[in-house]
This record gives structure tokens, C-alpha cells and sequence, in this order.
């Protein structure tokens, strides 16, 4: 099942914070909670900031592997070979 999070940090997170997260890890900058394992320990894809008139934003796309693949999924399912196709 594919998903798609999208998660809004609590409280203010500085530009200068937003420059180094793909150096400190995204979530760790983000202060994603425990509780959202998949967003907090995810794997950075791609990060891109972005300058629209006054207002600068930056996205970050991020991905996780399951440990194992379910047996319906026609992957390997064992740990070592995920079948991600690389």
C-alpha cells in the first residue's frame, strides 16, 4: 500500500535550521515525534528550496523501505533484497 504523509513541524523552524536538514536529517530538524517512526527515520530523497515573490519554502521528499516485503508482492521477501529495484 503506498501512502502519503504530509507533516507540518510544531512551533517555528528557522530558515537556517531548513538549510542544514539534509545534513542533520529532515526529521530530526522537523522534530518529527517518536510516534511517526516512518516520517522521523525516512530515508532523504530529494530537497529543494524554492523563492516565490517574498515567500521562500522547501520540500523535501523522502521515502522508507519496509523490512520485508509482503509475500503478495512479487519482491524477494527476505531482509536483504527488497526487491526496490536497485
Amino acid at each position: 500500500v503506498d501512502h502519503i504523509y504530509v507533516y507540518q513541524a510544531p512551533g517555528t523552524v528557522t530558515p537556517k535550521q531548513l538549510d542544514k536538514a539534509s545534513m542533520n536529517g529532515v526529521g530530526k530538524t522537523l522534530n518529527v515525534m517518536k510516534a511517526l517512526d516512518k516520517i522521523r527515520l525516512a530515508d532523504l530523497v530529494s530537497g529543494k528550496k524554492n523563492n516565490d515573490k517574498e515567500l521562500m519554502y522547501y520540500e523535501y521528499d523522502m521515502a522508507w523501505a519496509p523490512k520485508k516485503c509482503d509475500d503478495d508482492n512479487k519482491a524477494s521477501t527476505t531482509s536483504s533484497n527488497l526487491g526496490l529495484g536497485f
